[in-house]
Parts: C-alpha cells; sequence; structure tokens
C-alpha cells in the first residue's frame, strides 16, 4: 500500500469521529487497515463495528458488520458469528439478494 493509503485511513478515521454511525465508513476503515497489513487495528475496527452496530438490529448495518468481519480471519470473530449475523440481515431485510451475498461469503 502506499503513503496515499495511509492518508486515506487518518481520513476515515477524522471521518468517524464526524460520523461515528456510519457503517460504511467503518467498513472502509477496515479495507484500509487490511491492505496496510494492520491485523490488530483491522480487529479492533471489527469489535468496534461488532458493538456499536450488531445491537441495533438494523440489516444494513448487521450487513455490514457481517461483512467486514468475513474478510479476514483476523477479524477476531469466529466464522459462526459471522454467518448468524448474515442470516439475520437475510431475515430482516428489504435488500435480500445483497445480504445472501454475504451470506455466502460468511
Amino acid at each position: 500500500m502506499t503513503s496515499a493509503d495511509s492518508e486515506a485511513l487518518k481520513l476515515r478515521k477524522r471521518a468517524l469521529e464526524q460520523t461515528p454511525d456510519n457503517d460504511r465508513l467503518w467498513h472502509t476503515r477496515a479495507l484500509l487497515e487490511l491492505g496496510l497489513g494492520d491485523a490488530v487495528a483491522y480487529r479492533a475496527t471489527c469489535a468496534a463495528m461488532s458493538q456499536r452496530f450488531t445491537a441495533r438490529a438494523d440489516p444494513d448495518e448487521v450487513n455490514w458488520v457481517a461483512w467486514t468481519c468475513a474478510l479476514s480471519p483476523d477479524s477476531g470473530n469466529d466464522w459462526a458469528t459471522c454467518v448468524c449475523r448474515a442470516e439475520l440481515a437475510v431475515a430482516k431485510g428489504k435488500r435480500a439478494k445483497q445480504f445472501i451475498y454475504t451470506q455466502g461469503t460468511a
């Protein structure tokens, strides 16, 4: 990854300070951390997403948590947890096709 990726990660972190409930910003932050090879930061981001979004049970948010945590075994989540989140999104969501992709990935 490049210094531009590091700068992008800094910008995501700053943006999350302003809008901490933006699930997509959390997701892109996790992607950048993975790309930079920072498994510890990625695991912390997955944990923060899980804590922030799963309890609210919004299908879109739960889907982003499942998708983000299923990207790498470094997420700190076991696969069964990712699958359960994806199943919850499918069961409650209106955009089932998109959520089924996440379920298949998890």
